[in-house]
This record gives C-alpha cells, sequence and structure tokens, in this order.
C-alpha cells in the first residue's frame, strides 16, 4: 500500500520503521551550501551543485559501480572543467544537514517502535558525513547502503538486502521515502509506503498511527 493519508494506515500495527535518508531525514542546506561555496558561487552555482549531486557519475558512485575517485572523473564529462575543478576541491557533502522535521521523525520512531532502520541511495563520502554528524545511522537497528548492496532504489534487490540481513516481516513494517517510486517497489514486496513530503503533517501523521516495540 502507497499512501499519503493517514486514515487508511491507522487501523493496521506496525513495529518496525525503514527511513529514507535524503529529502526524509537530511538534505543539502542552502546556507551551508552557500558558506561552502564562498566567493566560488558564481562559478558553480547551487543550481550546478544539485545537477552534480544527481548526475550520473554519481548514481553510479551511490551504487557501488564506480569509486569516488572515477566518479569525479566522469563528471568532466557532463560539466565544464572550472566547475568540476571545484566540486572536487570543495567538500560540498558537508551541506548535507538533519531536517527538522526529520529529526522529529526519526526520534518519534526510536522512541514507540521495536526496530528503526535505514534504507538509502547514498555515495559513500556522504554517507560518512552522515553517520558523523547525525543520530540517524548510529541510533538506527540497521542500515542499508544502496552502495553496499550494488543496488539502487527503486531496483527491488536493495528492499530485499534489507528484509534478508533484518528479517524483517514485510507486513509489520512501514517505509518513508520521498519518491513514490520508491514507494511503490516497497509496496511490492509486502511493505506499506508512506510518501514523504513535509508540505503535509507527516509526524502529526506519524504520531497517530499504532507503532508497537513488541515483536
Amino acid at each position: 500500500m502507497i499512501t499519503t493519508h493517514p486514515s487508511s494506515l491507522l487501523h493496521k500495527t506496525y513495529n518496525t520503521i525503514i527511513l529514507d535518508l535524503g529529502s526524509v531525514l537530511v538534505d543539502v542546506d542552502p546556507n551551508t551550501l552557500a558558506t561552502l561555496l564562498g566567493n566560488h558561487i558564481y562559478t558553480l552555482t547551487p543550481e550546478t551543485c544539485r545537477a552534480m549531486f544527481t548526475s550520473i557519475p554519481i548514481k553510479k558512485n551511490a551504487a557501488g559501480i564506480i569509486n569516488d575517485e572515477q566518479a569525479l572523473a566522469e563528471l568532466y564529462a557532463y560539466f565544464p572543467k572550472n566547475q568540476v575543478d571545484l566540486f572536487k576541491k570543495l567538500p560540498l557533502f558537508q551541506a548535507l544537514q538533519p531536517l527538522p522535521n526529520g529529526l522529529k521523525l526519526f526520534n518519534l520512531a526510536r522512541q514507540r517502535a521495536k526496530y528503526v532502520y535505514i534504507l538509502t541511495n547514498i555515495t559513500p563520502i556522504s554517507f560518512e558525513h552522515v553517520r558523523q554528524t547525525t543520530p540517524f545511522i548510529n541510533e538506527a537497528n540497521g542500515y542499508i547502503t544502496s552502495f553496499d548492496a550494488k543496488s539502487r532504489k527503486p531496483d527491488p534487490a536493495i528492499y530485499q538486502a534489507l528484509i534478508k540481513d533484518y528479517t524483517i516481516t514485510p507486513q509489520t513494517a512501514l517505509f518513508f521515502d520521498d519518491l513514490q517510486d520508491n514507494c511503490k517497489a516497497a509496496s511490492a514486496l509486502g511493505i506499506d509506503s508512506v510518501v514523504c513530503n513535509y508540505d503535509e503533517d507527516i509526524v502529526g501523521f506519524f504520531a497517530g498511527l499504532k507503532i508497537s516495540n513488541i515483536g
């Protein structure tokens, strides 16, 4: 089941919460990004940075197909040299910061659910930054990254890896992701899914669900 409407899930009980990272728990903070770019912001704009973050080489890096160095080398085929040079030089991954609503959602999940897992498409360097600067990785019961699984959502293989590694019963799990295609893939495996859009009251929605710390 895929839903953004609270009433459709109110009669079920979940003991497992699965959370995406990007746009659910963390996101690129514009102010931090601007600070990291400094005077280079006119050469490497925030818009170009976002295009690089979602480019084919970076997605391949996140999927574990190529390493960091190879991904940066491949960027030259897609963006001007001076922009890629700056992208390589500046620690722009540090712009990934916790979302206030993401912190609220994660803390509620940790307080109420027996299990909380992270399932994320992310590059190794960004993942390490999130691990070191937020509670999400260290306080979760476990995680699967795309680069470890060699698979990116919505590929079923990454969900299957999470289910297998942590012996998850899909019918007792609820998944939050910002992309509908990723939610559809989870739903196809029996995991109810919520398209997480903080323009809606997702935190209030979660607070109204039946969550168990037993099971």
